[in-house]
């Protein structure tokens, strides 16, 4: 199971440059779209999974 962009769809690639917001919805930075008040985290995909554990233990 892959995690896909919550507004585009598509898969993340460890390269991408994603937005985590306040709901732990991951979002590509071009695609994001809400309030910068909502952004919990900001970095690449393959940080971003690295740095909270709960994205790789779903991937499982």
């Amino acid at each position: 199971m892959e995690i896909h962009c919550g507004n585009c769809r598509e898969e993340l690639d460890n390269e991408d440059i994603i937005i985590m917001n306040w709901i732990n919805t991951l979002t590509h930075f071009t695609c994001y779209e809400q309030d910068t008040d909502l952004i919990k985290d900001i970095g690449s995909y393959g940080v971003i999974k690295n740095k909270y554990p709960f994205y790789t233990d779903s991937l499982k």
